[in-house]
């Protein structure tokens, strides 16, 4: 009934909250089915110790999950901040923040951004068709690896890819910042990865956004 899957929704968003990798295909599957019927806001939030320190803190956000079935009563969830933007992917809609909560982003989500902001200054590649990522499978291939960097001493150089524009900028992103050292995030920007296909080197100034073109003849 719907107390049963409200239970069996808190557990799965537990689950993603302590990001135990055996659960994950449990919370890719679920929360959408079961979201589908809810009205899930951010209500709150509240800032505690890190375990074993007394110096950084953690955010955790209230979420209330309120069911369009009269005679249900709510219940609130609560989730690491860090969390919040992964699971909110899985539900697959918009999680209403109604007191305007700034949620604390995560270092991966941080880099994006950054990333994002360097892209939208780069060159940018025209290509006629219509492919989805090839790592998530369904955003559009929206970047194109292309040698654009003035090449200069210390760093790796960059090499030609010939790959075609196969993924979105978030997966390209996330796969870049997976190669770099992760105790020195500072330099992630500055470092070179390698072409998921093809293994080319690249770095942020090499990745360039897609513009649709129609194909000759249209």
């Amino acid at each position: 009934g719907e107390r049963g899957r409200s239970v069996l929704l808190r557990k799965v968003v537990r689950r993603a909250s302590l990001r135990q990798a055996p659960h994950e295909a449990l919370v890719l599957k679920q929360p959408y089915r079961l979201m589908c019927s809810c009205h899930d806001t951010i209500v709150g939030s509240q800032e505690i110790a890190s375990v074993g320190t007394s110096i950084e803190t953690s955010q955790i956000l209230q979420i209330q999950v309120t069911s369009v079935h009269p005679g249900t009563k709510p219940f609130v969830l609560r989730l690491d901040s860090l969390c919040f933007r992964e699971v909110e992917g899985k539900l697959q809609r918009r999680v209403r923040n109604a007191q305007a909560t700034i949620i604390h982003l995560s270092l991966g989500d941080r880099f994006l951004q950054a990333l994002k902001d360097t892209v939208a200054d780069n060159e940018k590649y025209d290509w006629s068709e219509a492919d989805s990522c090839a790592g998530c499978m369904t955003a559009p291939a929206s970047v194109k690896i292309a040698t654009k960097c003035i090449p200069h001493d210390g760093r790796e150089p960059c090499t030609e890819c010939f790959c075609r524009p196969m993924w979105c900028l978030e997966c390209l992103g996330k796969w870049f910042a997976s190669s770099q050292d992760q105790h020195r995030p500072e330099t992630w920007l500055g470092g070179t990865g390698t072409c998921p296909t093809c293994r080319a080197v690249f770095c942020v100034y090499d990745i360039c956004e897609v513009v649709r073109t129609l194909p000759a003849g249209d």
